[in-house]
């Protein structure tokens, strides 16, 4: 773990009596940190709900323009080089954004349009993974 990575664990674990055991049970910092060109640095620490990691990436490049929410799972699919779980399918069409994924509502779609044959299903722990036909 970096240095500034073992300060923010340090700032977000609470008063210094707690600092000890609570770094022992959460070590991790889990975020995304950028090293901007003119030294300023952007975090996201700890355990954070997705509207933080929203905010982090908007923040570090403002070029990027938000896509709608998408329509057809076979678009999401297309967009990845790599398969994707069913709930990661469903953030990507959640609308508005960053409301709650339907899961159910996605995997029905998913199962149809491998019905179709335009996507691929890899069985995964409990889920499945989906990935689009190329």
């Amino acid at each position: 773990m970096g240095a500034h990575r073992r300060r923010l664990a340090d700032r977000i674990s609470g008063p210094r009596g707690q600092q000890r055991r609570r770094r022992a049970l959460h070590r991790a910092v889990a975020g995304l940190s950028d090293q901007t060109g003119d030294g300023r640095r952007r975090e996201a620490g700890g355990f954070q709900p997705l509207e933080a990691y929203d905010v982090v990436v908007a923040n570090l490049d403002t070029a990027l323009e938000r896509r709608p929410p998408a329509e057809d799972p076979v678009d999401v699919l297309a967009a990845f080089d790599y398969p994707l779980a069913t709930a990661e399918v469903a953030a990507v069409m959640a609308a508005p954004h960053l409301a709650e994924p339907d899961r159910e509502e996605t995997e029905r779609a998913l199962i149809a349009t491998a019905a179709e044959g335009l996507v691929v299903h890899r069985a995964a722990g409990d889920g499945a993974l989906w990935s689009a036909v190329r």
